[in-house]
């Protein structure tokens, strides 16, 4: 039975970057630009599930990674919907996340009462 491993038994650090979001209006155009920019061709991951888009990743230190994302044409959705809006042959960050473990405190306190937001995941 196959498994993935936690955090904890990969030895991720908290408190550290996870990820950064570049968006694009268009796939393969970001894909030539990052390529471009950097020298480093980025693995494609496919599409994320009900959100409309399609990403690719790039490995950084620390288990961190840059990933790519786009509209994914084929299988639309709200997120990539919003990603057609930005200007064509652009290549943006949009976001960024932070490793941590125990996100009870976030949860409970910091994103509800402090940034005012309601939770459907974190």
């Amino acid at each position: 039975e196959e498994r993935r491993m936690t955090k904890a038994e990969l030895g991720l650090e908290d408190n550290a970057l996870d990820h950064i979001v570049l968006a694009a209006p268009n796939f393969d155009e970001a894909m030539k630009e990052f390529e471009t920019m950097t020298g480093i061709k980025p693995s494609i991951g496919g599409s994320l599930k009900g959100l409309g888009t399609k990403t690719a990743r790039v490995g950084l230190d620390n288990q961190a990674y840059i990933e790519i994302l786009a509209p994914d044409l084929k299988k639309p959705g709200p997120i990539g919907a919003q990603l057609m809006n930005l200007e064509e042959g652009s290549l943006v960050p949009i976001h960024y996340a932070i490793r941590q473990t125990d996100l009870s405190d976030l949860a409970d306190d910091y994103v509800p009462n402090e940034l005012g937001l309601s939770l459907i995941h974190i």
